[in-house]
């Protein structure tokens, strides 16, 4: 069972730092370059917001199908 604890202890680690560093990044280049970086944040923002919010719609989905509700 430990390695499997350390796997998902590993795996969101590596998530939080990619958000992270993506998110620095994203901010840099918001800051340095305004023309091209505020269009991109909002497109980065976007997916980011979906990317969280995609598997809690996923579970409800699924708890519908196997509850049968409309």
């Amino acid at each position: 069972m430990r390695p499997v604890i350390d796997a998902a202890t590993g795996l969101v680690a590596q998530a939080i730092t990619l958000i992270a560093v993506s998110t620095v990044m994203m901010l840099l280049v918001k800051r340095f370059v305004p023309v091209l970086g505020a269009e991109l944040w909002r497109w980065y923002w976007t997916a980011l917001t979906w990317l969280i919010r995609a598997p809690f719609r996923l579970i409800r989905v699924l708890l519908k199908n196997i509850t049968h509700r409309p």
